[in-house]
């Protein structure tokens, strides 16, 4: 895992794993914005970052 500091934006956004799609929908379904469980969709995201996919795209 590489660590930046938090002053460099562009390599923070460069380096991101996760889909800002998914962290959006996460940020959503927190604040109760859609009905899919949280939980749910913060799985995803922590497999995603792990390298591994819940659902594979086609």
């Amino acid at each position: 895992m590489k660590f930046v500091p938090w002053t460099d934006e562009k390599a923070v956004v460069s380096d991101l794993k996760v889909s800002p799609a998914l962290l959006y929908r996460c940020d959503q379904a927190i604040k109760g914005l859609v009905c899919q469980p949280a939980w749910v969709l913060l799985l995803q995201a922590a497999l995603e970052l792990a390298g591994k996919r819940l659902f594979t795209a086609r």
